[in-house]
């Protein structure tokens, strides 16, 4: 993705998981869902990076 982005991208977390785990995440930060796969970091996106990118859904607060 970076050869394709004019900014310096930085991984915040990742975790292993299906199309489906893909589509909640989706879900669980479409308000702050920019295009695609960025989002922006604040509110629910923001607490799920500070609490260790979990993939639980229920360990991350929706903002």
């Amino acid at each position: 993705m970076q050869p394709f982005y004019p900014e310096t991208l930085i991984v915040f977390g990742s975790c292993p998981g299906t199309r489906g785990d893909e589509a909640r995440f989706h879900g669980l930060f479409r308000t702050h869902q920019i295009r695609g796969e960025w989002f922006l970091r604040e509110g629910a996106v923001a607490a799920w990076i500070e609490a260790g990118c979990p993939a639980q859904f229920d360990r991350v607060q929706q903002a």
